[in-house]
């Protein structure tokens, strides 16, 4: 090695002196080191065992902490198992839930498929019904109206077991005219196709919709629960026709009356209008209580006069009404419908059941002729009627059975029928089709509409159809008419029959009956009236007769003088305004004029008639003169000038009086022979008496009159009699104004100093007459005269004083009045 280069050199000793120095101070700080070292690592020690302790500390914090931590893990992991748990067990009741629901969904799905299918039925159910339910509630046409009333009314019917029906028997019509033969009515059938038809046409035109116009079908089912039950009386059978039959035909013809067509073809005027009993006299309705409570009593009826139960038919024309037909009902468990049927056939009537002398023998025989006067007293009850008021057709009902009669105006004796029953005559598939008229409604439509064609029957004809009859006049003694009894299959009805037994005692051994001469005066007795409205007089000539195949079409029936309608009857007495035909009543100073021998007055409407053209002022005629001029004026022709006017006091029945010479128009208070002398002709007295207070306190009186020719006022009586006066006013709704109360007093007052007491002073007693301004009193058919005031009257005049007809006297004995 270079020396130059390296360190300094020197000897091995202090080499190894150096060296050993060097190693003794590097031993020496080797030892510190160690020491530091030692100390270092000591201190390390320490500080690694305060490390470790630290860490140990820290690792027990550590632990601690990670137990606690575990301790929170385990709890939540607890926590969230329980969670877990609990979301599991909700999960699986969601999952148990949905799983229900959904078995109930599925179920609710068939339930609903089965809903909807159920629904779907009770829809299609529900919509029949309600299809059925409008069908049912809607308007009816013409056929579904005729169908319905038969299925609903007439093909339940039925007769009450006999122990449950009225009592009584049929009684014989004593006292009415018979006729000589039945005959039966061929083309009766005919006559009311072609009116059927022709009602189709205008009711179910072709080529167009049925009009609907009539009752739906569920108003006549709600009717029909009413009439559902047996027939056990008359009154079951009137009622049962009233509501279900002629009800429904009043509709019909209403209905046509408003096609003007129909109107005319069938001469219907404003319809026509079914009435009843009402509006009668008293004694009438005192009559038809005491044969009713006969009836009940089951004691014999007086059949001197026996008065049917009927209905009546008017034709309306406007205020203007006219009898066109009359019902006579019987209940079927009297008259059966197999009684008819064997009784009802073509006979020489007279002389083979009324006044024969023959009785038959044998049972079968018997029975025939048993069933013949049975059905023959019910049907000549209604012949009479139909004679006295000069009608063309009638019918008889027993709800089960129709008899339609007809009068041919050439033969009167001659009296045709055609039985009707529509509970045997239509088949099922004329039910459904109705192409003819065979149930209750369409026949009786049919022959009103006949009726309302059917020619003008005056008085002429009914006196002289009179005079060619015989009167039933005898009775049948001791000799029972059974009801005759059938085997169930006889009849469709039979066994309803079979067991009745009801028997009509007669009086007389003998069967024979002595012809007795037609004549007004047999119908005299006010019981042998009919209660029903007045019947229109009918004043023109009728055409020349027609036979009796001339079918329904004929003259149109004129409208006469009529009755007023039975729903205006309380206000139309003395109705000054009322539109009846001829002239307006006469004012009540133009006939106190004329009875006065006065002037004419100019206000009265028919002055122009009284000066016949002439210009004067007094009146043509003298008041007794007119009065016979009246007289005999309706003595030649009854309906001339002479109107009922459809109202009815206590005893009598008011009339419109015009002279056909003269004009002069009054009242005429009409009364029966038996009220005449009863009440009326005292009343005319009174009159008299009251001749002073005439024109102001009571209606101007002219006198009386007797009809040579009763006047059959269908309603009433046969009118022999009748008061002459002067429109009265109206009627007096109330007597509480003072204006009125004090006129009212005004004229008792009068009345009362003339010697007339009225005792009978009800409002409708008193009328107001607005061209006096007074109150005047009517009917004093109940008044009482008083003596007094005429002394002190006489004594106040002096030497003279005036009877009670008016005419002075000498003054003598009040009490003679």
């Amino acid at each position: 090695m270079d020396r130059d280069s390296s360190p300094e050199y020197k000897t091995p000793q202090e080499g190894i002196s150096e060296t050993f120095s060097a190693a003794s101070a590097a031993n020496t700080k080797a030892e510190k080191e160690t020491q530091r070292t030692d100390a270092e690592i000591l201190r390390a020690r320490q500080n690694a065992d305060a490390e470790v302790q630290r860490a140990l500390a820290e690792v027990q914090r550590a632990r601690q902490s990670a137990d606690a931590e575990v301790q929170r893990a385990l709890a939540e992991v607890q926590r969230a198992r329980q969670s877990a748990d609990a979301e599991i067990q909700r999960a699986l009741a969601e999952v148990q839930r949905a799983r229900a629901a959904e078995q109930s969904a599925e179920e609710d799905k068939k339930q609903a498929q089965e809903d909807e299918k159920k629904a779907r039925k009770e829809g299609e159910i529900l919509r029949k019904e309600l299809k059925t339910e409008r069908k049912r509630s809607r308007r009816t046409t013409f056929g579904e109206l005729l169908q319905h009333c038969h299925t609903i009314f007439s093909a339940p019917l039925k007769v009450e077991e006999l122990t449950r029906c009225t009592k009584g028997k049929i009684p014989q019509p004593k006292g009415k005219y018979c006729p000589l033969k039945f005959e039966h009515w061929e083309d009766c059938d005919t006559e009311q196709q072609k009116i059927y038809q022709s009602v189709r046409k205008y009711l179910e035109p072709p080529g167009s919709a049925a009009l609907r116009l009539f009752t739906s079908r569920l108003g006549l089912e709600s009717m029909g629960e009413y009439f559902g039950r047996p027939i056990s009386s008359e009154r079951d059978v009137e009622a049962l026709e009233r509501f279900t039959v002629e009800s429904q035909v009043h509709k019909i013809i209403t209905e046509l009356c408003n096609i003007p067509a129909a109107r005319d073809e069938f001469h219907l005027g404003t319809g026509v209008r079914f009435d009843s009993h009402a509006n009668c006299l008293d004694d009438v309705e005192a009559d038809r209580e005491q044969d009713w409570t006969a009836e009940k009593d089951e004691e014999p009826l007086n059949c001197q006069n026996p008065r049917p139960d009927q209905y009546c038919i008017y034709q309306v024309d406007g205020d203007n009404d006219n009898l066109i037909m009359t019902v006579e009902y019987k209940p079927p468990h009297k008259l059966p419908v197999e009684t008819i049927r064997l009784g009802l056939h073509p006979m020489e009537f007279w002389k083979e059941i009324v006044n024969t002398r023959k009785i038959p023998t044998g049972q079968e025989d018997k029975k025939i002729y048993d069933a013949a006067v049975l059905t023959g007293s019910a049907v000549v009850q209604e012949y009479h009627v139909m004679i006295m008021n000069g009608l063309e057709y009638s019918y008889v009902s027993t709800g089960l059975a129709l008899i339609m009669l007809r009068v041919p105006s050439k033969h009167p004796s001659t009296l045709y029928y055609r039985l009707f029953e529509p509970n045997s005559e239509l088949t099922s598939q004329d039910d459904k089709r109705l192409t003819a008229p065979l149930t209750s409604v369409a026949r009786l439509l049919c022959l009103c509409l006949m009726s309302c064609s059917s020619e003008v029957r005056d008085k002429v004809w009914r006196e002289s159809a009179k005079e060619g009859l015989k009167i039933w006049t005898t009775g049948f003694d001791e000799i029972p008419l059974r009801i005759p009894q059938f085997e169930p299959d006889q009849s469709p009805t039979a066994s309803q029959h079979s067991h009745i037994t009801t028997t009509m005692t007669i009086k007389s051994h003998t069967t024979s009956s002595e012809y007795q001469p037609s004549h007004p005066s047999v119908m005299s007795s006010p019981t042998e009236s009919y209660e029903m409205l007045t019947r229109s007089s009918m004043r023109r000539e009728r055409p020349a007769d027609k036979d009796i195949d001339a079918g329904p079409t004929r003259q149109k029936r004129r409208t006469g003088g009529a009755a007023k309608r039975s729903g205006r009857q309380n206000d139309c007495l003395f109705s000054r305004d009322e539109s009846y035909e001829g002239k307006a009543f006469c004012t009540q100073r133009c006939l106190l004029g004329l009875q006065r021998g006065g002037s004419l007055d100019k206000q009265c409407p028919n002055v122009a008639l009284h000066r016949k053209d002439a210009d004067v002022d007094q009146h043509p005629i003298a008041a007794r003169s007119l009065v016979q001029q009246i007289n005999q004026q309706l003595n030649e022709d009854v309906d001339h000038g002479c109107t009922p006017m459809g109202c009815y006091g206590s005893a009598g029945a008011l009339f419109k009086i015009t002279s056909s010479r003269y004009g002069y128009t009054v009242v005429g208070k009409g009364a029966s022979a038996h009220l005449w002398r009863q009440k009326v002709s005292y009343e005319a007295d009174v009159y008299r008496i009251l001749h002073q207070a005439q024109g102001s306190a009571v209606p101007v009186f002219l006198g009386t009159i007797d009809l040579k020719t009763a006047y059959f006022l269908h309603g009433a009586v046969e009118i022999n009699h009748m008061l002459l006066m002067a429109w009265g006013g109206e009627r007096i709704r109330s007597r509480e104004e003072k204006s009125f109360k004090r006129e009212f007093r005004r004229s008792e007052k009068e009345a009362r100093s003339l010697g007339v007491l009225c005792h009978d002073l009800r409002p409708e007693n008193s009328l107001w007459n607005a061209e006096l301004r007074r109150a005047l009193i009517i009917d004093f058919d109940r008044s009482q005269l008083d003596p007094l005031p005429v002394k002190k009257r006489q004594i106040l005049k002096g030497k003279t004083n005036r009877d009670p007809y008016g005419r002075k006297r000498p003054c003598s004995n009040p009490l003679d009045l």
